[in-house]
């Protein structure tokens, strides 16, 4: 199955007093685009988020929100006493070197000096920190797959949809290649005839001339290879994973080789229909830019 690089996905877990939120987002990009927004209490975590969220998620900008919240406490702030002893000692180096003024004018400001207090959700431990938010991110993660999943296969159908009728336009054109082929050496003949007036046509000459016309503008070989490259495109659909690359590549030969019959056609419902196929092809590209 192939899947959307567009999704969300949100999941909670609470244990003992203890809340934690998980929000996923992904939206298109070329690579994997990791963006983290974590409390500092789960910051620790960071690594460990990315590795999981890449392996689950592939291509796209991804978004990654944890939030954590201590229901049915009272803990007030606790003083951190190894970050104060730690500031202590700043200050006494500073005064060191003489220059109390920039001390003494800190005034309330000392008190919002970083790790100087500890809430009481930052007194949690870290292992069991570890398990809940892993489990948030895991629900999260598989939430955010089902619907990448869903709109991945509303995906896969808009393109089988597509190729159906780029199949049915070189189903025509494949039809009318040796009626191509009648009229262009009839109108050889006639072309002949009148230049010539009365005098006659050498019937070997005509032949030769009309094969060489008739050679220049058959698009056999092109219809084969875009009948091989539409095949490999629904292969690759139905085989599902990250396929957004090969697709990419597959719609430039389509392009390559209905621009080739389109130059070589002197037909006009030849050319009518690779419009079509051209048509088509760039609702092709446009769709695989939202597959993984």
């Amino acid at each position: 199955m192939i899947r959307s690089m567009t999704g969300f996905g949100s999941a909670t877990v609470q244990e003992e007093g203890l809340e934690i939120q998980a929000e996923i987002r992904s939206v298109n990009n070329r690579f994997f685009d990791f963006q983290p927004r974590l409390p500092r209490e789960l910051g620790f975590l960071e690594a460990e988020i990315l590795e999981k969220t890449r392996r689950s998620l592939g291509r796209g900008r991804v978004t990654v929100t944890l939030s954590l919240e201590s229901r049915g406490s009272s803990s007030l702030p606790e003083l951190n006493e190894e970050a104060l002893a730690h500031y202590h000692e700043q200050i006494r180096k500073i005064r060191s070197m003489g220059r109390e003024l920039a001390v003494d004018h800190l005034g309330a400001s000392f008190l919002q000096l970083p790790g100087l207090f500890l809430d009481s959700d930052g007194n949690q431990d870290a292992d069991r920190l570890r398990s809940l938010a892993l489990r948030a991110l895991d629900e999260s993660i598989a939430d955010i797959l089902s619907m990448k999943e869903k709109e991945g296969a509303a995906l896969s159908d808009d393109l089988l949809s597509c190729l159906d009728r780029i199949e049915e336009s070189l189903q025509r054109i494949r039809k009318a290649v040796p009626q191509m082929k009648a009229s262009l050496a009839a109108n050889l003949r006639k072309r002949l005839e009148d230049l010539l007036d009365d005098l006659p046509v050498d019937p070997q000459r005509l032949a030769q001339e009309a094969a060489i016309l008739v050679d220049k503008a058959d698009v056999s070989e092109e219809i084969t290879r875009l009948d091989s490259h539409l095949e490999q495109f629904r292969e690759s659909i139905h085989a599902g994973g990250e396929v957004s690359k090969k697709l990419g590549f597959l719609i430039q030969e389509i392009l390559r080789e209905s621009n080739t019959i389109g130059s070589k056609s002197q037909d006009l419902e030849i050319t009518r229909d690779v419009l079509l196929i051209k048509e088509e092809t760039e609702k092709l590209r446009e769709q695989i830019l939202n597959l993984e």
